[in-house]
């Protein structure tokens, strides 16, 4: 499965631009199976240098803020997701490569690619568990925290390979898996792409260089017009359909799932990502009723609606993954008697007009606002509301507040779900979600 990469690095010196987690994936992976190309490591941060994978390496290495300039133009360029290029950048985007587009170049059979604004890594996952209580031989890999190169050896004939797919990895892929998912999509990293038509673009990368043959499932979409007109392959309409809070077949008043039949999982917008994984299943000719019973007892990854504990009268639900508007709507709606709501974080402009709008009918008492997209929350909230406002800080100033939170009184429950990204305060979603919890746990 190396000839195709060998024929494209073939007398080329071997670019990575990037040297974060999928960056040493790939200098290990190149240096394993190609120890004769040369490499040049390009990251921003002069750090790389004392990194312990690149020392006693005979390896070029280019850092600082002109780290771009020792490319050449027929160097074999492997970008890491999220280095933002330049707009004066003299790279040509045609000649960009990246795990994610190698990897589905050689593997593209046997890849389930799955992607969304929200949502992707609970389906990857709940798919990664259908296909292994099946007995099928799967790996998960992608977005999710782990390099495609590091499974290359891996992969077998028989292998299915469930790749959880971001907006920055699909954004200069020139393949596409054989069976590609999108959930769903909302305006996302606008700090990263010039315009929402550019994000959406990426994801639709998933299917754009499909082949006639192959699968396409999404989810409740209002862009797939737009997409359909690229396709080569077919649009997959589920034969599922959801009726308020209950999948059936179509044409079939027969309950298949019901939302209260999941143990774990919370929330409607659950149930509805369940829908293209019934029809892939279908597909895939796997046993209906031993793929609903996965679904079931799926366990969902943390800070996704988590369960955080319980004080007195007062449950902690920690949802620091809902980074936008919209997956804070749903964290609402999925949980029962909600009072006391955290919002805020990274300012990235994002248009919170439809959160606002929820607000005015859902019965808070409190609600918490955080960092600078919390500053700017309270200040456009200046309509008349039902629950206190609080402005603070951070959220290191939220446990001072506890106490008045854990008084006697009914159930209640407290939810962190911010709509907004973590740096301002914390490296990542789950740093942010690590500590609210153990805010809660310290007075358990």
């Amino acid at each position: 499965m190396l000839r195709i990469l060998a024929n494209l690095i073939q007398n080329k010196r071997i670019v990575l631009l990037g040297f974060g987690l999928e960056g040493q994936s790939s200098f290990r992976f190149f240096t394993k199976y190609f120890p004769k190309n040369r490499i040049l490591v390009a990251d921003r941060n002069p750090q790389i240098a004392n990194h312990p994978l690149l020392q006693n390496k005979l390896v070029e290495m280019s850092s600082g803020e002109a780290y771009l300039g020792s490319i050449l133009e027929d160097d074999f360029i492997v970008k890491s997701p999220g280095i933002k290029l330049p707009s004066d950048c003299r790279i040509e985007t045609g000649s960009i490569y990246s795990q994610t587009d190698l990897f589905i170049q050689n593997f593209r059979k046997q890849i389930i690619g799955i992607t969304g604004t929200k949502g992707k890594s609970t389906t990857s996952s709940l798919l990664f568990k259908i296909l292994q209580d099946q007995g099928k031989e799967v790996v998960l890999l992608g977005n999710i925290g782990k390099p495609a190169f590091d499974y290359w050896d891996k992969i077998t004939d028989h292998t299915f390979v469930v790749f959880e797919l971001s907006a920055h990895q699909l954004e200069y892929t020139k393949f596409s898996p054989a069976y590609a998912i999108l959930l769903n999509l909302f305006p996302e990293h606008l700090d990263y792409f010039r315009t929402e038509n550019h994000y959406f673009d990426a994801k639709f990368n998933i299917a754009k260089f499909q082949l006639a043959k192959d699968r396409f499932y999404f989810g409740d979409l209002e862009h797939t017009n737009f997409l359909s007109s690229n396709l080569k392959s077919k649009l997959k309409p589920s034969v599922y359909e959801l009726i308020n809070d209950t999948i059936v077949k179509q044409h079939s008043a027969t309950p298949l799932l019901q939302l209260n039949e999941l143990l774990y999982l919370k929330g409607l917008h659950q149930l509805k990502n369940c829908l293209p994984l019934l029809s892939l299943s279908r597909d895939l000719n796997l046993d209906e009723e031993q793929v609903l019973n996965s679904i079931k007892t799926f366990v969902p990854l943390p800070h996704r609606i988590e369960f955080a504990g319980k004080i007195k009268q007062t449950s902690f639900y920690n949802d620091s993954i809902s980074t936008i508007p919209e997956a804070s709507i749903e964290a609402l709606k999925a949980l029962q008697n909600v009072r006391y709501l955290i919002l805020g974080g990274l300012d990235r402009t994002l248009d919170y007009q439809k959160l606002y709008s929820f607000l005015l009918s859902f019965p808070l008492k409190k609600v918490f606002f955080i960092g600078p997209a919390g500053k700017r929350m309270f200040a456009e909230m200046n309509l008349t509301y039902s629950f206190e406002k609080i402005l603070l800080d951070s959220l290191h100033d939220f446990e001072a507040q506890l106490p008045y939170l854990i008084q006697d009184r009914e159930p209640e429950i407290c939810l962190l779900s911010p709509a907004a990204a973590s740096y301002d305060e914390f490296r990542n979603f789950e740093a942010r979600g690590d500590y609210f919890k153990s805010l809660i746990h310290k007075l358990l």
